[in-house]
């Protein structure tokens, strides 16, 4: 895994520099309708990271979509 491209995420600093309508119509928008949290990420980050050293060949989108969905729906 080379990146992981985060959407709207909620922070403090998010939380501080808009208001809280500004963020519920970025919730909106995001395929989830609510923001990412920092534990998801590193989550979705972590799982990535096993699930490639079990697989062979690089995990790219599938296996990040997998990571992803195992933490979502956890």
């Amino acid at each position: 895994m080379s990146a992981v491209c985060l959407g709207a995420t909620d922070t403090e600093l998010s939380r501080h520099a808009n208001s809280t309508e500004a963020l519920a119509q970025v919730a909106v928008m995001t395929p989830l309708s609510r923001l990412g949290r920092p534990e998801h990420i590193a989550d979705v980050v972590l799982l990535a990271c096993r699930t490639a050293e079990t697989e062979e060949g690089p995990g790219g989108v599938v296996g990040l979509r997998r990571a992803a969905s195992a933490v979502l729906n956890s």
